[in-house]
């Protein structure tokens, strides 16, 4: 399993989604060091969303 490391930018992430702790984040992986999210916010998560 391929790991990474967030270095700059995360605080303000955090901040532009409004991300609580038990948020859910999944990434998927895009290539050429991008990547798309789908931000599930604790309450708002149906079982299966992603």
């Amino acid at each position: 399993m391929a790991s990474f490391i967030f270095q700059n930018g995360w605080e303000d992430f955090v901040d532009l989604y409004s991300l609580k702790k038990r948020d859910l984040l999944v990434f998927e992986y895009k290539g050429n060091s991008k990547y798309s999210v789908f931000v599930c916010k604790e309450m708002d998560c149906p079982a299966g969303a992603w």
